[in-house]
């Protein structure tokens, strides 16, 4: 598959899985990026960001947008154990230092609906995890 078909067949799938979602799906910094805002629970909404990165999209959503006030053993160590029991994505750094949860998945071999539910799960978690690491610091996270 060319770059021209493999982005032809990334757009095909977020439509696809946009009509699932009761959220908006934006095209955000280029052709190969999207974002939905889904919307959960209690009014609350979580935004995912979607990247085609060659033949892999990658999506992503925040739990927090710096980690300085987190920086010590017990919040990494935490992480690394809840990585062990997600059912999709896991905990990674952000580059620009914030804490972000992320999951992968093969185009040529994505399914809609599997791509949904691993987009609600996302945000999902990633909802609770933004409320939990914000909450009291002076106890343990989660």
């Amino acid at each position: 598959m060319n770059d021209e078909q493999r982005l032809e067949s990334f757009r095909a799938l977020l439509k696809q899985v946009a009509t699932k979602l009761s959220g908006k799906l934006e095209e955000i910094g280029g052709p190969g990026s999207a974002s939905f805002d889904a919307q959960l629970p209690g009014g609350r909404h979580q935004r995912v960001f979607l990247m085609l990165d060659e033949d892999t999209i990658r999506y992503s959503t925040q739990c927090a947008s710096w980690l300085s006030d987190f920086q010590n053993p017990n919040v990494f160590k935490t992480l690394l154990k809840k990585n062990y029991q997600l059912k999709h994505g896991f905990f990674a750094l952000n580059p620009e230092g914030g804490l972000e949860l992320v999951d992968t998945q093969l185009l040529e071999t994505a399914d809609p609906e599997e791509l949904y539910v691993s987009i609600v799960n996302l945000a999902t978690v990633g909802d609770f995890c933004e409320r939990e690491l914000a909450k009291d610091r002076s106890k343990d996270v989660f």
